[in-house]
């Protein structure tokens, strides 16, 4: 069982509920509600926003869609908390032993039944405390710089090793891609590394949960990896408002970042964190 949480900011100047609408509906037609459920956060969002998830809490109540439900629920804020504190409202709901999935409000998984695999990877493997999913659309040149870090070329941020999972009699063979750091735009987390990490944290609004979280984990003594077969990309054309805000707002404080992230490294900084202690 995995419980898939997402957080939707989508206001009239970011004009993100089309693109939210596409992304949801396309969790409807590749999630197995008989064993996943879906928690949508809306970060204040506009009032077109908020009746579109209504309409897809109405429909999945409605049972629209095989075993869905009670399955999809959507929780409004009336303010934006961010994404780390809006994904951490739905993982409040997590059940002891379910592995939990972050998936962005912009990012359209193209493959039925990937949160199956992404279990799968996991049951095989369970020293993988992040899984994440690579994006078709990024650029594949080895030369592209880490928008992060001018100084480094976005290769060397996500090198990998192919690795064999355990098979078992009867089932197909399956790789993960070990690498130290997993983009945020879908990752599933291990509920073991849950127990001991509590909940995602970042500095700000946008930006960096999804390096913190990896570094917790290999602190934790966990592996960090993607699973290569399962097909994402980002389908926000980018430009405009919103886009510019996110450079912002991830840009503002690199060092508040460095902060924790080698208060995590040299253990000055506990890696367990739950804001609602």
């Amino acid at each position: 069982m995995a419980l898939i949480s997402m957080a939707v900011y989508a206001t009239q100047e970011n004009q993100k509920t089309e693109i939210a609408d596409r992304v949801i509906g396309q969790l409807f037609r590749t999630v197995d509600f008989s064993r996943h459920r879906i928690v949508v956060i809306n970060n204040a969002s506009c009032e077109a926003a908020k009746k579109m998830l209504d309409a897809y809490e109405a429909g999945a109540n409605a049972g629209l869609w095989a075993g869905s439900v009670g399955k999809f629920k959507v929780i409004h804020n009336d303010e934006n908390l961010g994404t780390a504190g809006a994904i951490n409202l739905a993982w409040k709901t997590r059940q002891p032993g379910e592995c939990v999935v972050k998936i962005d409000d912009d990012c359209l998984i193209h493959d039925a039944g990937w949160a199956d695999r992404m279990e799968e990877a996991i049951r095989r493997g369970p020293e993988i405390g992040v899984l994440g999913l690579k994006r078709i659309d990024l650029a594949q040149n080895p030369h592209f710089p880490d928008p992060n870090n001018p100084d480094r070329l976005w290769a060397e941020k996500y090198r990998s090793s192919l690795r064999m999972l355990p098979p078992y009699f009867g089932a197909p063979w399956m790789v993960v891609e070990d690498s130290e750091d997993i983009m945020g735009t879908c990752h599933m987390i291990n509920p073991a590394l849950l127990d001991k990490i509590g909940y995602l944290f970042q500095p700000r609004l946008y930006g960096f949960d999804d390096s913190l979280i990896c570094i917790r984990s290999r602190v934790a003594g966990f592996k960090n990896c993607f699973l290569p077969e399962v097909r994402i990309s980002h389908i926000d054309p980018g430009g405009g408002i919103y886009q510019e805000w996110k450079r912002v707002e991830s840009g503002k404080d690199m060092t508040e970042y460095n902060k924790y992230k080698h208060g995590y490294l040299d253990g000055s900084i506990s890696i367990y964190y739950n804001p609602y202690e």
